[in-house]
């Protein structure tokens, strides 16, 4: 099943990769894209993650004892290029010291996200797999734990794929490309009213039980819960913007927020469980930084949150970024084989 999946996952890349490159860019005032002969490199720092909290009876009243499952801290060291509508990114992870392992556990992980921007239409597809979590309010959950230290969890393992659809009703304002993958310079200050469609897949399993046994009483029928495999479709609306200032420096922002319809499947100790439930997703992306005419430096950061209901048991699931990156566009660049890849995708 999963590697059905993961197909269907690469052909919808492929179709993205042909629909991005058919959109047409007309002249706007607020921004200019690169220009055609520039090969756009950048190299930095990412650090991912994908966490989960769970709250008693559907609050978010911390008083209700809320579980909160971080992964080991990951981070990659990066390098990707574009030129003209080709892209493409290397990452590695970097070794986590002994330290961390120490206090947080070690795991293994596999996370990408592929961005397509398009004029009006930006694709974002997922890929995260985690294996190992720390409770990250130990002592919340558990006082009498040692003061400093966390509860290791190597047996529990997560893992989301899924794909969001954000289309832009003033893209002569603002551009999403500009603002979070540096192709080109926003002239103007500007923003635009977005909306979204977005499908996600899920899962966790749990080795006995996802829930510390000294709160788990708390969480009624699913205190036990072992595994939950979850898909959702969402809709969502929103708005961005990038702020100019100093002519180069930048600082841009986007928020969506909006309903969704989740099918859900969980197991416990005793039961297997299906239902279907309207839920909350809400994706967030902040950018700031220097964007010159051939270097550019960025700090940002971006939120993905779906928030599904069970019975007794409210969970919240949360995919994280944070980079920092310096780029440098490359003019009068040639390239004869990548201009005819090119002018084939169009």
């Amino acid at each position: 099943m999963l590697t059905h999946r993961f197909l269907v996952f690469a052909l919808l890349t492929a179709l993205s990769c042909t629909s991005f490159a058919q959109e047409q860019e007309t002249p706007s005032k607020y921004w200019v894209s690169d220009p055609q002969d520039v090969i756009n490199m950048k190299v930095g720092y990412l650090s991912p993650a994908l966490s989960m909290k769970t709250y008693v009876g559907n609050s978010n009243d911390e008083s209700s004892s809320p579980v909160e499952f971080k992964p080991p801290p990951l981070s990659k060291i990066f390098i990707g290029a574009n030129y003209r509508n080709l892209g493409a990114t290397l990452s590695a992870s970097t070794r986590q010291s002994s330290s961390d392992s120490d206090k947080y556990g070690s795991g293994t992980a596999l996370d990408f996200q592929l961005n397509f921007y398009g004029r009006r239409l930006t694709q974002q597809y997922f890929y995260q797999t985690y294996d190992s979590y720390y409770i990250s309010n130990t002592s919340v959950v558990d006082p009498a734990f040692p003061q400093d230290q966390f509860i290791k969890r190597p047996d529990i393992k997560t893992q989301h794929y899924g794909v969001n659809l954000i289309y832009n009703f003033n893209p002569e304002n603002y551009s999403l490309s500009i603002a979070y993958d540096q192709g080109g310079w926003q002239l103007e200050s500007g923003g635009a009213w977005l909306v979204a469609l977005g499908l996600h897949n899920h899962r966790f399993s749990a080795d006995p039980q996802l829930l510390p046994v000294n709160v788990s009483s708390n969480y009624g029928e699913l205190a036990t819960l072992q595994k939950g495999d979850i898909i959702q479709l969402n809709a969502s609306g929103g708005f961005g913007y990038t702020q100019v200032f100093k002519k180069n420096w930048y600082g841009s922002f986007n928020l969506l927020l909006g309903p969704g319809f989740a099918y859900q499947q969980f197991e416990t100790a005793e039961a297997y469980y299906k239902q279907s439930s309207f839920n909350m997703a809400s994706a967030m992306t902040v950018s700031f930084g220097y964007n010159g005419k051939d270097n550019y430096v960025v700090l940002q950061g971006g939120s993905n949150t779906h928030t599904y209901k069970f019975p007794d048991l409210k969970m919240e699931i949360e995919s994280l970024s944070s980079a920092l990156y310096y780029g440098h566009r490359f003019g009068e660049m040639d390239v004869g084989f990548l201009n005819s890849i090119s002018a084939w995708l169009d």
